[in-house]
């Protein structure tokens, strides 16, 4: 049986894909305590934060993941792009 982290990850990124962000959101919020350098949960995390405009919260879970994938094209465009709406 995999950990509880990848668990709570999977079933995220699932609801995510269904467009149910608010229910990702607290999944993957608990994977990433599970999880915390995984890049990619960081990512998954932040886009489901954008669908539901909590933009400062969707800037944080990008900036963790630039500090852990600091050469990922994606990551740092993601990153720019919420950093632009907390301005607004």
């Amino acid at each position: 049986e995999p950990p509880l982290g990848e668990m709570l990850a999977r079933a995220g990124r699932r609801a995510q894909r269904e467009a149910e962000h608010l229910e990702a959101v607290a999944l993957l919020e608990r994977a990433r305590a599970h999880l915390r350098d995984d890049a990619e949960l960081c990512v998954s995390h932040a886009v489901s934060l954008r669908a539901l405009e909590r933009f400062a919260e969707a800037t944080s879970a990008a900036r963790r993941a630039a500090e852990l994938a600091p050469t990922r094209e994606d990551v740092q465009h993601l990153l720019g792009e919420l950093c632009e709406k907390n301005r607004d």
